[in-house]
């Protein structure tokens, strides 16, 4: 694959939304939940600088679904390489590359990668985490290691420095994963709520879409 020309990289699991719904347990609202939340999470996103996306995928043969799904929420303008490297120049005013990648299991955290100030790997089950979140944790000049906890177990985000020492922690606000039907519940009762809300309801009543993936470059 082409090497990106970002500094800093974002790993963001994805999961095909009828597999999400065997992995959390969503109620009335299906799969609507997580096409609802991984749209909402990318459009908090938005105007990340200086990034690069991986979106990181457990069944090697969802390649087609998650990219036909995800690339039209981004945008439409791309530019895709012969090694599968697509260039957007435009996601909130920043341009960014993205990648899809088949990861049997989720790998270890940090993962060895050369050529990034930055490697961080964040939670698309998170609506608060944002441009701005990542941004401002970026910027801690004495710090090398961040994390971010929900009050799930885990992690919401985490992110490494070059040269990945994690000797200088600082840690962001707790932030919500949203995992289950009243997770979600909760959620829609929140500021964004409306926001969300909308989102849902589009997804819960989807209009036919002509999915616009560029043919690769010669």
């Amino acid at each position: 694959m082409s090497t990106p020309t970002q500094k800093r990289l974002l790993i963001l699991e994805i999961m095909e939304p009828l597999e999400a719904c065997q992995q959390f347990d969503w109620g009335e609202y299906g799969s609507s939940a997580y096409e609802s939340l991984v749209e909402f999470s990318l459009e908090q996103m938005k105007g990340l600088q200086d990034f690069h996306l991986r979106f990181l995928y457990s069944d090697e043969k969802a390649l087609d679904a998650i990219r036909f799904w995800i690339l039209p929420l981004m945008g439409d303008q791309y530019e895709m390489s012969q090694t599968g490297l697509y260039s957007l120049k435009d996601w909130g005013g920043e341009p960014v590359s993205i990648e899809f990648t088949s990861q049997p299991q989720t790998p270890a955290f940090p993962i060895k990668e050369e050529g990034f100030d930055f490697i961080c790997q964040g939670s698309l089950l998170c609506p608060m985490l944002s441009a701005r979140v990542i941004h401002t944790a970026l910027a801690k000049q004495s710090h090398d290691y961040i994390t971010g906890k929900s009050p799930h177990e885990g992690l919401y985000f985490e992110a490494l420095k070059k040269p990945y020492t994690k000797q200088n922690h600082y840690e962001l606000p707790a932030f919500e994963r949203i995992e289950s039907a009243a997770d979600f519940q909760k959620a829609l009762s929140q500021p964004f709520g409306p926001r969300l809300k909308k989102i849902l309801k589009r997804h819960q009543s989807p209009a036919p879409l002509e999915p616009k993936i560029p043919e690769r470059m010669e």
